[in-house]
This record gives C-alpha cells, sequence and structure tokens, in this order.
C-alpha cells in the first residue's frame, strides 16, 4: 500500500481502493479507448478521497477523470477539484453520465436502504463490462443503527448505515454456502425467486477495519 492520504477513510478501506485501481489499470490496459480510467464518485464530502485516488493512478502511470455527485447539502467545502461537478440528487442526475462508460463508480452518497437500491440500479449500467463499483460503509461490524442518514426514522436500521449493506443483500448480490448449497442473501432467504439474482456482478472485496465504527467497502466487477 503507498504512503497516499485519502482523507477521513481508514488504512484498510484506502487499501482496498488501490486494490481495485490497481485491478482496473490490469483488465484495461492503456490505449485508444482506455487512456484515461474515468470515475464517478457519488457523495463527495470534501473531495479528498478523490484527491488521493488521482495521485495514486498518476503514480501508477495513469491518469483519471473525476466526475462527482453530491447535492451539497452537508455545507462541506470542497478541498479538491473534480473535472466534473455535478450537484444534485443522485437519483434525479444520474442520465448525465453515460451508459457503459465508467471504470469505476463509488457508492458513497445517501447512506440508506433506498438511497442504496436506488444508487445501484441508477448507476449500474454506467460501468463498463469488466469494469466496478464500490460501496462505502458495508463493514459487517457497524452498529445498524449508527449514522442516521437525517431522513426516515432514527431507531429504523434502514435509515442509518444498517440499511446500506441491507440493500445490497436484498438485491442479490451477495452468496452463502449451506450444507453444499450455494444460496443467495434476499431472494433465496425470502423463499422466492432464486434466480433472480443480480447474476453479471461478481464479489471482488469485501474488506472493513474491525476498529472503524463505519467504513469498509464492498466492491463488485461487471462481468458482462
Amino acid at each position: 500500500m503507498s504512503n497516499i492520504k485519502y482523507g477521513l477513510i481508514s488504512q484498510t478501506d484506502a487499501r482496498t481502493l488501490e486494490a481495485t485501481i490497481g485491478l482496473i489499470c490490469e483488465n484495461f490496459k492503456y490505449g485508444a479507448t482506455d487512456a484515461v480510467i474515468n470515475i464517478t464518485e457519488i457523495g463527495v464530502y470534501a473531495g479528498q478521497t478523490m484527491n488521493g485516488m488521482r495521485k495514486y493512478i498518476r503514480s501508477e502511470g495513469r491518469d483519471a477523470y473525476f466526475i462527482g455527485i453530491d447535492n451539497m447539502r452537508d455545507g462541506e467545502g470542497l478541498r479538491s477539484e473534480y473535472d466534473k461537478l455535478i450537484i444534485g440528487n443522485s437519483n434525479e442526475v444520474y442520465n448525465q453520465i453515460e451508459d457503459n462508460s465508467q471504470h469505476l463508480i463509488i457508492v458513497d452518497g445517501l447512506h440508506t436502504f433506498a438511497g442504496v437500491v436506488s444508487d445501484f440500479f441508477c448507476y449500474a449500467p454506467k460501468v463498463k463490462v469488466g469494469g466496478f463499483i464500490a460501496f462505502h460503509d458495508t463493514g459487517k461490524h457497524i452498529d445498524p443503527l449508527s449514522g442516521w442518514q437525517g431522513v426516515g426514522f432514527e431507531n429504523d436500521p434502514d435509515f442509518c448505515l444498517g440499511g446500506v449493506r441491507k440493500a445490497l443483500e436484498s438485491i442479490g448480490l451477495f452468496e452463502y454456502e449451506k450444507e453444499g448449497v450455494v444460496h443467495w442473501v434476499g431472494y433465496d432467504e425470502w423463499g422466492e425467486n432464486e434466480n433472480r439474482r443480480i447474476k453479471n456482478w461478481d464479489l471482488v472485496f469485501d474488506e472493513a477495519d474491525l476498529n472503524d465504527e463505519a467504513g469498509g467497502f464492498t466492491v463488485f466487477q461487471k462481468l458482462y
């Protein structure tokens, strides 16, 4: 792992981001169509995570074009400059990004069950085949009632950080094995339509710092 700073995220999260970037560089060789790595970050905060990624990508001999999406309601001023900043709610501005154009999309915006489900289905088509989508604050250790998002009920995990991982499970992105049989969390557990799993996404990383009260990145690769 490099010594580059990524703002508030943990070293574990930074390491996962760098590993994902490494896979992008490996899968998308420098050439006419992939000379620049396209990355969209939903939820930019101060922009320091993006700044760290840009430095790391350049250290690997590549360059990147960063799109930031945020409604800017948290009042935090940007300390980095995006190549393109789209101000608005992510579920309203997604068509400002071309389909099949992004090597990586980072979902770190509204951390609610509905917000994450919406971001997946709005932005999954924007990812190139072979590209990645990464979700932040997915650690299994996180108190599901922590990090209330300011909407809905404070004592409902769907409106807190507990909604993030639940959303990925309900979409059908995780698998588990029981008695030698692979099951898909979400539809399988409801006992219905188990073949409705999102089959064109493969889990690549699911890492978190257990000493961090939040954090963790879960990364999926688009297979086709």
